[in-house]
């Protein structure tokens, strides 16, 4: 893989949200790759949301390259994407090591370079790109879609903003035992889109962003002298007495 592509390879969310900067607007870039066409969806600058950004047919990686080179340079607006996160549909059998998963991960390394990694309103500001296991998203998009509706029974649908999954229940029934389930997600995975895909993992990464957040609140709030201590381990010791 070009060494510039490998220099920005991440395993997990939690590493893509360490190299993005907070507070400058990076968004987050998400392509669906099959066999005939390439999906894109893109987030919101404040990576809360994704939304679907287009489609087009593939013909080889330095034509497709320049069809999303164009997409993403016009209208003349810098979109500054700082993260590509890409779907790919891993098999149970060889996992990550199928050839079809090689086959994706080459594209990719072949699409990007000639997508704009030089151009400043491209993707020159990019500094993350993660694959992910479109699996994964059929799972937590039902999840996540389930807790939405339940929020709406509860409060009233005027209250709460139902998101829209093309995954819905019918798709992944509650009566599937364990041993199944991979299985299901897999077939799914092949109804998920960029924007589902993208979503998924800005969920993930502002989940662990409300979690550093609060560690950081309770971290603020702990005695630092050793009277305190002290004081904190007495008062402690004659609650649970």
């Amino acid at each position: 893989m070009e060494n510039r592509i490998r220099s920005l390879l991440v395993s997990n969310a939690a590493s893509m949200a360490d190299r993005l900067m907070s507070g400058n607007g990076q968004r987050v870039l998400g392509l669906d790759i099959s066999a005939s066409t390439v999906g894109v969806a893109l987030s919101d600058s404040v990576r809360r949301f994704a939304s679907p950004f287009g489609m087009f047919n593939r013909i080889n990686p330095e034509a497709d390259a320049k069809v999303l080179h164009s997409a993403l340079t016009w209208p003349d607006e810098n979109l500054n994407i700082g993260a590509v996160v890409v779907g790919v549909k891993v098999p149970i059998e060889k996992g990550w090591h199928a050839d079809s998963v090689t086959s994706t991960m080459k594209y990719v390394e072949s699409l990007l370079p000639h997508a704009g990694l030089d151009d400043e309103k491209s993707l020159k500001g990019l500094v993350a790109l993660l694959f992910w296991n479109e699996a994964d998203v059929v799972a937590k998009s039902i999840a996540s879609a389930n807790d939405f509706q339940l929020a709406a029974k509860q409060l009233g649908p005027k209250s709460v903003k139902l998101r829209y999954l093309k995954l819905t229940d019918y798709l992944y029934p509650r009566t599937l035992v364990d041993g199944d389930k991979n299985k299901f997600a897999q077939k799914a995975a092949e109804s998920v889109c960029a924007s589902e895909i993208v979503q998924v993992v800005l969920d993930e990464m502002n989940r662990l962003r409300r979690e550093e957040a609060k560690v950081n609140r309770i971290l603020e709030h702990l005695p630092t002298t050793p009277s305190s201590l002290q004081n904190l381990s007495k008062s402690l010791n004659e609650t649970s007495t």
